[in-house]
């Protein structure tokens, strides 16, 4: 199977364009949900998303829809630690 979809569910300007004019954003996932199968999710490079959160994307997509979720950026963040001269650290996401 092929999955299509895009970077994010919402940006700028797709009101009118992809999402009809005056659409609530809260119901943009189930929109976008009925022309793509999969979605990129950008915030879980910031943070992780509440369970909440999850649970409410989970309910406005159908089974099959899959959520490709960002590398948190701590994990992208290296560090060199005194008495371990030439190795780098990468912090929250284990030694390299």
């Amino acid at each position: 199977m092929i999955r299509l979809g895009t970077s994010a569910f919402t940006a700028a300007g797709w009101e009118g364009s992809f999402y009809p004019e005056g659409m609530k954003p809260a119901d943009y996932l189930s929109y976008y949900a009925k022309h793509f199968n999969s979605v990129e999710l950008d915030n879980t490079f910031y943070r992780a998303p509440s369970k909440t959160v999850v649970e409410g994307w989970a309910r406005k997509t159908p089974e099959d829809f899959v959520f490709a979720a960002k590398v948190p950026q701590i994990c992208g963040v290296f560090t060199y630690v005194a008495g371990h001269p030439g190795r780098a650290f990468r912090l929250g996401c284990g030694v390299i």
